[in-house]
């Protein structure tokens, strides 16, 4: 069943989905580019999604740990207002284990995405935003490319 379950048209088909989704749920992984532009670094970036039906998704990830450290989780919806061959969701979460990139090891800090996927789920774009990390003064902000793994 393809990630666009919410905008069948008969409720029996939604719940359907909802009920199979609660039961086995759908992942889609994805490889490819973070470019922090708030430092001008970019890294390699691999990520897991997971429909959990009812438009909620989960996002768990990390970076290849070259220029950009960590690894993330979060959760998340499906967006309105998406082109209708698109599927835009946002999601809020942490960014952790970061001790590779020389923060202490229980170093944690906010990490929010926004990505847009074709609808049939092999590629995407998206934006990242971290938190402020220790010796940073300020957030950072960032771009994301990803392709089907």
């Amino acid at each position: 069943m393809p990630p666009f379950h919410h905008a069948l048209p008969a409720v029996f088909l939604c719940l359907s989905t909802s009920v199979a989704h609660a039961q086995n749920p759908a992942t889609y992984a994805f490889s490819g580019e973070a470019m922090n532009v708030s430092v001008g670094v970019s890294d390699r970036v691999a990520l897991v999604i997971t429909d959990k039906g009812d438009r909620e998704f989960a996002v768990s990830g990390t970076f290849a740990n070259g220029a950009l450290f960590g690894s993330f989780r979060a959760s998340g919806m499906a967006q309105d207002g998406c082109a209708p061959t698109k599927l835009c969701l946002s999601f809020d979460g942490v960014l952790e284990n970061l001790q590779d990139g020389g923060f202490d090891a229980d170093t944690v800090t906010s990490l929010s995405l926004t990505l847009m996927f074709s609808q049939n789920f092999t590629n995407g774009i998206g934006t990242f935003r971290t938190g402020v990390l220790p010796s940073y003064t300020r957030d950072q902000y960032g771009t994301l490319s990803l392709s089907a793994r």
